[in-house]
Parts: C-alpha cells; structure tokens; sequence
C-alpha cells in the first residue's frame, strides 16, 4: 500500500514550529515507488528492510539498505526510489519540511543518521499523521508538537566535530533533551499563551532547575534563534493565523484566546509580523481554500 498526503498548514508557517510541508508513508512489497522531496526531510523507517536510492546527485541523501529503526536526515531536496530489501515487506514514513528552516539551529544540530526502537518511531508516525488527518484546526500545531521532542532528541545525540561521541552528548542532552530547562518552558507556554504571561512568568516555571533568565535565553537561541518572550510571542501569533484560516471566530475572541491585550493589539503585531492585516490575512485564506475546493 502506498498512500501519500500534503496536510493543510499556513503557507507563511513560522520557522519555529516543525511542522511537515509533506508526509510520505509507503508500505513496499516487491514494487519500486518514486518519492520527491523538496528541502529537508526526515526518512523513518518503521519496519522490514528498505532500499533507497538516490535519483539525483545530492551529498547528504541516503542511500542503501535500512533496517527498521534507522532514522535519516537530510538537509537537500532529493528523489527517490524506494523498495523493499530483502524482507518481504518494508514500510517508512518521509516528513519534508519547508526550505527556509534549515536555516534554523535545530535543524543544523540533526545528525544525519541515528537509531531508535522500531516501536518507538511507529508510536510517534501513528501520532503525527493521525493529528494531520483528523483534526483541520489544529492539527499541524499538534504535529509540531508530537515532532519537536523528537528532532530535539535527535539533535541531543549529534556529536561536536572532532571530539568523541560521549564528551559532549551529556551537555547537550541537558540543554535539549526532554527534561531539560527548555521543554519545560516549551511546555508552560504551550499551555498558557492564552493568558497574560511574560519572559518573567517563563523563568518561575523552570526556577527549580536552577536556571538563570541569561540561560534561559541562550537555550532559546540555540533551539530557536529566537529569545523566550519573542518564541511567545510567535506560538501566539501561530495561534491567531490557524484561527483566522480555518475559524469564522471574531478578531476580540481571537486575541483573547491567544493572549493579546485587545483586538487593536492583534492587529497592530499580526501586521507587522505578516504584512497584512488579520482581515486581509483570512479573506485572502478563504479565497485560497474555496478555489482548493472547488479544484477537488
């Protein structure tokens, strides 16, 4: 069986968030399946053996006989054929994402090639695609969120460039890994954006690790590119924008659901973030979906 399906997410979806522009999952039996992805993309393969080979010259592509378990990165755009290896049956699952978050340091800290528990990538696969399916509103933040954890723990693993693998792992999965100072933040915004809070409200949720407010901000940096309150401030905005889409909800309600002080406050920071105002933004949306729709 092979199914393939593009999600429906913001075409200008902040960098912060991983959200996948595509989804790919094949489950191979003797047939040869040609899969394209644009920008970087994570290759999970889920169970059996599958052989991949890289249709064009691109550096960082992998390429050869995985076993279940191998996780991929790949910074390039690249196309593949994909089959089954020598097991009966080989099934993965290929998240692309957008071009312009390379760019970002999480995605510069990803090894190219790590392991996990087949089980461990199934869960995780099941989640995602069954948040980008089901769920039109918020699917795509949930996916994210399902994603984040896990390319953090990814890029915990990486290793510093001339230095053995267990010097620096300790460090960095203190600085990233899922009990770290930085989930816990993520965490605590995730769940109260919608209220008042500040860069002073994040540093009281993670003060019993013993970080300071100039560490919280430099493990922002490096997660992010972004200090704590302007992550803030972009999880709100995010908010605001899938509402807008995918919602005929007031622009009031909106920024009260995602933390803004008023309606003109919105306004005045959505368009300064987006280059339109929030009507323009949702009526410009609308178009775009009745036009999908009547394509389809």
């Amino acid at each position: 069986m092979i199914s393939d399906f593009s999600p429906f997410y913001p075409k200008r979806l902040f960098p912060v968030f991983p959200v996948p522009a595509r989804v790919v999952e094949l489950t191979l039996r003797k047939q040869v399946a040609d899969v394209t992805l644009w920008g970087p993309h994570l290759v999970l393969v889920l169970s059996g053996v599958v052989c991949l080979s890289a249709s064009d010259a691109t550096k960082d592509a992998p390429e050869g006989s995985f076993s279940a378990g191998q996780v991929y990165f790949s910074k390039s755009s690249c196309s593949y054929k994909v089959s089954a290896g020598s097991a009966a049956v080989g099934s993965l699952c290929i998240y692309g994402f957008e071009d312009k978050m390379v760019s970002h340091s999480l995605f510069s800290h990803l090894p190219p090639v790590s392991r996990f528990p087949a089980s461990t990538l199934s869960h995780l696969t099941e989640s995602v695609n069954d948040a980008l399916k089901k769920d039109l509103v918020y699917g795509d933040l949930t996916a994210a969120g399902l994603l984040y954890p896990f390319l953090l723990t990814l890029a915990s693993r990486a290793t510093y460039a001339g230095h053995p693998a267990d010097m620096k792992s300790t460090g960095k999965e203190a600085r990233f890994g899922p009990t770290s100072p930085l989930h816990q933040a993520i965490d605590y915004i995730s769940k109260n954006y919608s209220a008042p809070i500040g860069a002073a409200d994040i540093e009281q949720a993670v003060l019993a690790s013993g970080t300071t407010r100039n560490q919280m901000s430099r493990l922002f940096e490096e997660a992010f590119g972004l200090r704590p309150i302007e992550y803030l401030q972009q999880y709100r905005l995010h908010r605001a924008a899938l509402l807008l889409e995918r919602t005929d909800t007031s622009l009031e309600c909106i920024a009260r659901e995602c933390g803004f002080s008023g309606r003109s406050y919105l306004s005045a920071v959505f368009t300064k973030h987006h280059g339109e105002s929030p009507t323009a933004y949702r009526k410009r949306h609308t178009c775009a979906s009745h036009t999908q729709q009547r394509k389809n």
